[in-house]
């Protein structure tokens, strides 16, 4: 029951589909100015979801991340953070392996977060890094098509 005042600005889109208005989207999102920190990707089933925050992390390079049910977006100016929710509660075995995907991303992180810097210091090896990152990601692909 209480006003607030929010410092955003808020567009309404009549319609859109992930399918078919992807690269409608895509092509608006790439021609801002300033590109946002982040995308929420919240529409869709998580297959199409995922496929779509893929493409904008990938054609844009910026974050993405598919909110769970009752996550809650902290945004602090540019800053942002997830809470995750507390209302579902997973089974032991899941929470366990999200855990440890966790665990996994933030790991990835700091590989990437050194990769940067070692072709920095060194362009000659940006060959050598694509080809192991290329072998790395057609082996997740062959993993994710098995499960």
């Amino acid at each position: 029951g209480e006003d607030i005042v929010v410092g955003a600005r808020i567009y309404n889109m009549s319609g859109f589909s992930a399918h078919a208005d992807k690269d409608q989207m895509l092509a608006l999102y790439k021609g801002m100015e300033q590109k946002p920190k982040c995308f929420f990707v919240v529409h869709g089933e998580y297959d199409s979801a995922s496929h779509f925050a893929h493409l904008l992390n990938t054609e844009l390079g910026t974050a993405t991340y598919i909110p769970n049910y009752g996550d809650t977006a902290v945004i602090d100016g540019t800053d942002w953070h997830i809470e995750e929710s507390q209302i579902v509660v997973a089974a032991p075995a899941i929470q366990s392996l999200r855990d440890y995907l966790r665990s996994f991303e933030k790991e990835y992180l700091a590989y990437k977060g050194r990769m940067e810097q070692i072709v920095t210091h060194d362009p000659k090896r940006i060959p050598d890094v694509r080809g192991k990152l290329d072998k790395i990601r057609k082996y997740i692909d062959n993993v994710m098509k098995t499960l």
